[in-house]
């Protein structure tokens, strides 16, 4: 078996150098200038990238050139919108998510949707917002006639100040973003240590409300394809027997009230769930091969009103982005949680210690940024 193996390895090799060298196709040659789908040798060659590290910069050749751009770590802002389509937009979901090069170690940090008091960057009119964070982007986007692009920069550049660390790149997604990408890559597992019981959500208006989700250790969770969660009556729910098992992504990122276990939900656990659920969505991608890399980025790219990211998406950049994140570990995470900050010291108000901690976590986690 370890024979046919290797000699599996190295047909990718082979494919792969003769693809990206200078022999009779005079030179690198895209993937998007064959004329069949390379998608599948792709994949086997980049499965022996292991074993033969130079696979990755062949197909690097093969793809093309990438502009994907960092300075010791690459580090994104990843913002969930609450849009459905209608009138008002706030970021329900905050977080950094940072990625070291040379382990493959991904840090997380999250800020709660609640924070206030923000400092407006000088170039941006100065000045405090009074309202909560997850308003900021909405507040920049009338400033700049209504263009997400440049609210969402000017956010981006906001929280750079606020946490005085670098950004490189902005991630958005409302709902049916979220929902299509999800199922994009079949769903994504989750480890559910203990039964979480939300008896406020309502998955569907005009549906009962509640949410259950069941402990389990690997529950896949999927987008729009799965059922929408059926609670029960009456308000709140108190018999939790006929509540269905919810299967959605959607609402296992979301919900934030009722209990996990014998401990209570809240805000600050569901930023921990978002956080985890990324990097779980990462390695689910990673797992189906560079293949449906590509096949993800094209979802996005179809979805321009869902989904939003400021960073470069040729199949270059796609290219190197997988070779980045194959194998790679989450390591470190951080969600404020209520008693960090809920004490005033020395007349400190609670958002500043807040904000502090979150400084403090950044200091910690995204040392070389």
């Amino acid at each position: 078996m370890r024979t046919r193996r290797m000699r599996g390895y190295i047909t990718a090799v082979v494919l792969a150098l003769v693809m990206a060298g200078s022999g009779s196709l005079a030179g690198p040659v895209s993937a998007a200038e064959l004329r069949f789908n390379a998608g599948a040798w792709l994949d086997l060659a980049m499965s022996a990238n292991g074993y033969f590290p130079a696979i990755g910069q062949a197909m690097q050749e093969i793809a093309g050139p990438s502009q994907v751009s960092y300075n010791g770590r690459l580090t994104f802002l990843l913002v969930g919108s609450d849009s459905r389509g209608g009138g008002g937009e706030r970021l329900d979901a905050i977080a950094i998510m940072s990625i070291n090069p040379s382990n493959k170690n991904i840090s997380g940090v999250s800020i709660p949707r609640d924070t206030g008091r923000i400092q407006i960057p000088s170039q941006y009119g100065g000045g405090l917002y009074n309202g909560k964070i997850n308003g900021m982007f909405g507040y920049f986007k009338s400033q700049t006639g209504g263009s997400r692009a440049q609210g969402l920069e000017r956010f981006k550049v906001t929280v750079e100040q606020l946490l005085q660390i670098n950004i490189d790149y902005v991630v958005y997604m409302r709902f049916n973003g979220f929902d299509a990408l999800v199922d994009e890559v079949g769903g994504v597992n989750a480890n559910i240590p203990n039964e979480i019981r939300d008896h406020k959500y309502i998955d569907k208006p005009g549906w009962p409300t509640g949410a259950k989700f069941l402990a389990d250790t690997s529950a896949l969770l999927k987008g729009g394809s799965a059922p929408r969660c059926y609670g029960g009556y009456p308000k709140p729910v108190t018999n939790w027997g006929p509540v269905m098992n919810c299967t959605r992504a959607m609402v296992y990122v979301r919900t934030r009230k009722g209990t996990i276990g014998n401990s209570a939900n809240n805000d600050y656990k569901r930023a921990g769930r978002q956080q985890k659920f990324t990097v779980e969505a990462v390695k689910r991608l990673t797992s189906l091969g560079l293949s449906k890399a590509y096949d993800v980025r094209d979802k996005a790219n179809s979805m321009p009103s869902d989904f939003y990211t400021d960073m470069p998406t040729s199949n270059g950049d796609v290219v190197q982005m997988f070779n980045l994140l194959s194998g790679s570990s989450f390591t470190q995470t951080a969600v404020l949680s209520p008693p960090t900050y809920a004490t005033r010291v020395s007349g400190t108000s609670k958002n500043q210690l807040k904000l502090d901690v979150v400084r403090n976590l950044c200091d910690s986690y995204f040392d070389g940024v």
